[in-house]
């Protein structure tokens, strides 16, 4: 409790509460401490016993839906709301806003200006929700990187309620603390463990160790072995036919798919709705992938000098809003080049997840977007099938927002330029593109040694990340990327304890 002020925690969490679990231990550990969980995006009744009966607010996941419609607006959030979109950071607030929206448009039907209805709708009902829930503090499980978790994110920092969230680090079931997008919260380090504790840190640190060296390699991540089976499956006949079957079962008698949006046309026939949504859903996909096909997978061999720019797979948090201030891709692309001397060649290359049939890629980029890019001078698009370990080894310097490819090219010895807010930013042969004047400020610097990254790597996996998963639960983790060690829950659960209670000590 901080000098009397009573603790009011709103949690932002999708993973399970229930007691014995991470976040359940979390709740029952504020609970012990004399706070109060005010507001929640799960269910608390299991802790009702406990606390009796607080004013429980529900935010809903599905912004189209009826669910904000039914919040009653509080006296006063309409006042709130316009104090809040009169400020004049609220304009790169709504091209935030407005970018996640289309991740929820799978087929290309959600017009801007029932876009802007909801995204005033989404506001007015979180300030609301705020108003009467009155949190002092609001606790993210992950980066808000939808969009009603970015606008609560947002609006609870306009209203002076702190903020936490853990930003996945993504080489590991290990995370960093972060009050704002640009924060990194320093989190003491632990005490003492007991022993099931200590050989989950040491099970789940062998996992780290095993992501970074499998980067040093050039070998990639887990989670992209595993969509390249999916790929690879996809392809088999089996799987056709299967397809086959579910988009006949999905037709007449599948529930409405809540990424295509039919506002303005909520009478339309059901299976004449399905239909469209599955045709349109369909046509984004193989527009987009046709595109990237398309795209060279061989640098010319007349170039002398170049750079790279690893473009990231969107629709994801680790370009919006980790990337952040660049509110697009394209922007941060256009900066690279106008940084970069003008007989340094851009070379931009496309992730091989946005073409990936396991994943919704194509309601994040535009087939249009490789015509732009390759309209301006300086700049030539490579597509998926480009060897990234060679064209990092011979470039002067990479270009990314928080991507993984700044780690292989550290190892490499070329310098890694972030333009976004990435966890490693403080390590040996990276460099924040804000703090640059030339490139040469880069290019002529000594490169580390891979045994000085590997130094700095063991002592963020011993000593400085959390353990723990953000959004993602344990068994998903365990499954789609490696076996988490007997233990981890109560490890976890120690690591975002320390770092809440860290975060509930600072001053209001």
């Amino acid at each position: 409790m901080v000098a009397g002020v009573s603790i009011r925690i709103a949690l932002v969490v999708t993973r399970d509460l229930t007691p014995g679990t991470a976040w359940g231990y979390l709740v029952a550990h504020l609970l012990g401490r004399g706070h109060l969980v005010v507001a929640s995006k799960q269910p608390l009744d299991v802790f009702r016993f406990a606390i009796g009966e607080p004013p429980f607010e529900i935010f809903p996941r599905d912004i189209t839906s009826d669910d904000y419609l039914k919040i009653p607006i509080e006296p006063g959030a309409h006042q709130k709301l316009n104090s809040f979109v009169n400020r004049s950071e609220y304009a790169s607030v709504h091209a935030v806003l407005l970018t996640m929206l289309s991740r929820r448009d799978s087929s290309g039907t959600f017009r801007t200006i029932d876009r802007e209805v909801v995204i005033r709708r989404l506001l007015l009902s979180l300030f609301s929700q705020l108003l009467r829930a009155n949190p002092t503090h609001v606790v993210f499980e992950e980066t808000p990187h939808e969009i009603a978790d970015f606008a609560l994110f947002e609006i609870s920092r306009f209203m002076g309620i702190a903020t936490l969230f853990f930003q996945p680090s993504l080489v590991g079931p290990q995370l960093v603390a972060r009050t704002a997008i640009e924060e990194i919260l320093v989190v003491p380090a632990s005490g003492g463990l007991n022993t099931n504790m200590e050989s989950a840190r040491v099970g789940a640190g062998k996992i780290s160790r095993a992501a970074v060296q499998k980067l040093e390699l050039g070998g990639g991540t887990a989670l992209l072995d595993r969509q390249k089976r999916i790929d690879s499956a996809a392809s088999d006949l089996r799987a056709k036919l299967r397809a086959l079957v579910w988009t006949v079962k999905t037709i007449f008698n599948g529930e409405p798919n809540p990424l295509v949006n039919r506002t303005g046309h909520e009478h339309a026939p059901r299976i004449f709705a399905k239909t469209y949504e599955i045709f349109v859903a369909r046509s984004l996909r193989n527009s987009l992938n046709r595109t990237i096909a398309a795209l060279p997978s061989k640098m010319p061999t007349t170039k002398s000098r170049y750079a790279i720019f690893a473009l990231h797979y969107e629709p994801e948090r680790t370009n919006m809003p980790e990337g952040l201030p660049y509110l697009s891709q394209l922007d941060a692309v256009l900066a690279a080049r106008c940084f970069l001397p003008e007989d340094v060649i851009l070379f931009v290359k496309e992730h091989y997840s946005q073409q990936s049939s396991s994943l919704r890629g194509y309601v994040g980029r535009s087939p249009l977007a490789y015509r732009y890019l390759e309209g301006i001078p300086g700049v030539e698009m490579l597509g998926v099938g480009a060897n990234t370990r060679e064209l990092v080894q011979g470039a002067e310097a990479i270009f990314t927002m928080t991507g993984k490819i700044g780690i292989e090219a550290a190892f490499l010895g070329t310098p890694a330029i972030y333009l976004g807010q990435p966890w490693w930013g403080q390590m040996p042969g990276a460099y924040a593109f804000s703090t640059l004047s030339i490139v040469d400020d880069v290019i002529k610097q000594q490169p580390p040694t891979a045994e000085e990254v590997w130094e700095w790597f063991e002592n963020q996996i011993d000593h400085t990340l959390l353990f723990g998963l953000g959004g993602t639960s344990p068994e998903k983790y365990s499954s789609r990327i490696s076996a988490l060690p007997e233990g981890f829950e109560e490890l976890e659960f120690e690591s975002i304890a320390r770092a809440v209670d860290s975060f509930l000590a600072r001053p209001l």
